[in-house]
């Protein structure tokens, strides 16, 4: 717990030896009508909830946190009345306690992603997965680094850089002749890299980032060195949010099939999916026949976006990875 902001160790104290002498906690009031209420405070018990120290308890996240006023009022009226020696009403009832307490509010948890940003704010790191979770199986066609490789293989980085992450700190400064820039620290699902905003880049993107956002970059390798990190770092070419890729994002993508491979049903399912996922990608296919040799397919009329609903077919089927070109603008 001690990894916990504003959990200090006389909270930890108190609840350890609490727990050991009377047993473990059967919900959140029993949790705070037993342990220092100086020690554990507001302020501890919203750090526990958001960092899932409570899950164990009764109610989703929402529920608790929600609850908080709540819970201290009746933890005061409790030990207020332990303090005057007027327990014996709560003793006699201990078998019933449940049936005296308030409830907890009838909500929906948070979202995956509330969780994790409340997570990343008391611990410092995600705790129950990772906000680019959701994009990954299409990032592995979008993406052409990352930061754990630019880390190790850094003559590797290629000078066109497409990368996603989440900006988990924003610094902004001034240089010595006073103008604004600004320094922004990304995570991806391996590690982190950086950028750094000046001028232009910094007028026309600033306003838009924030604290938890999560972007896909387009970029370019930096030889800029703020810092003694070995990091990857890249200098912005354009910011676009993940909801906005199928309607900004433009390329190619390439599919290599082979002819003995290839059935109606395949034919017939995937021509659905391309349907279904019309985007700003030109797509080549090119078929190997025994009778012809390669044969490749394109029409001017059929534009794709590369998403993971397409692709799935080719690899659960055929066990093909199509190659995705993405314009470098």
């Amino acid at each position: 717990m001690k990894a916990i902001k504003n959990v200090g160790t006389a909270a930890i104290n108190s609840i350890i030896s609490e727990r050991e002498k009377n047993g473990t906690f059967k919900n959140i009031f029993n949790f705070a009508s037993r342990v220092d209420p100086i020690a554990v405070n507001k302020a501890v018990l919203e750090s526990l909830i958001s960092a899932g120290a409570m899950d164990d308890l009764e109610g989703n996240r929402a529920q608790k946190y929600a609850s908080i006023e709540k819970v201290l009022d009746y933890a005061s009226s409790v030990q207020t009345e332990k303090r005057r020696g007027q327990m014996m009403l709560f003793d006699s009832f201990q078998e019933e306690e449940d049936e005296f307490l308030p409830e907890l509010p009838d909500i929906h948890d948070w979202s995956l992603n509330a969780k994790l940003k409340n997570e990343k704010s008391v611990l410092g790191f995600y705790l129950s997965g990772h906000p680019l979770n959701k994009h990954k199986n299409i990032l592995k066609y979008l993406t052409n680094i990352d930061s754990e490789s630019a880390e190790y293989e850094p003559e590797k980085i290629p000078n066109q850089i497409f990368i996603a992450g989440v900006i988990s700190e924003i610094t902004k400064r001034n240089d010595k002749k006073g103008n604004p820039y600004a320094i922004i620290l990304f995570e991806d699902l391996l590690g982190k890299f950086e950028m750094a905003l000046f001028n232009k880049d910094f007028e026309q993107y600033y306003p838009i980032l924030e604290e938890g956002k999560e972007m896909f970059i387009i970029g370019k390798k930096s030889s800029y060195n703020y810092s003694n990190e070995n990091i990857l770092r890249v200098n912005p070419v354009k910011f676009l949010q993940f909801d906005e890729l199928k309607e900004k994002l433009s390329g190619e993508v390439y599919l290599n099939l082979k002819e003995d491979s290839l059935n109606p049903d395949f034919y017939s399912g995937f021509a659905d999916r391309i349907n279904q996922n019309h985007g700003k990608f030109k797509l080549f296919i090119d078929i190997e026949t025994q009778k012809f040799k390669t044969i490749r397919l394109h029409s001017n009329q059929t534009k794709i976006f590369p998403s993971e609903h397409l692709f799935s077919i080719l690899e659960e089927d055929q066990k093909i990875k199509p190659k995705v070109m993405i314009d470098f603008r």
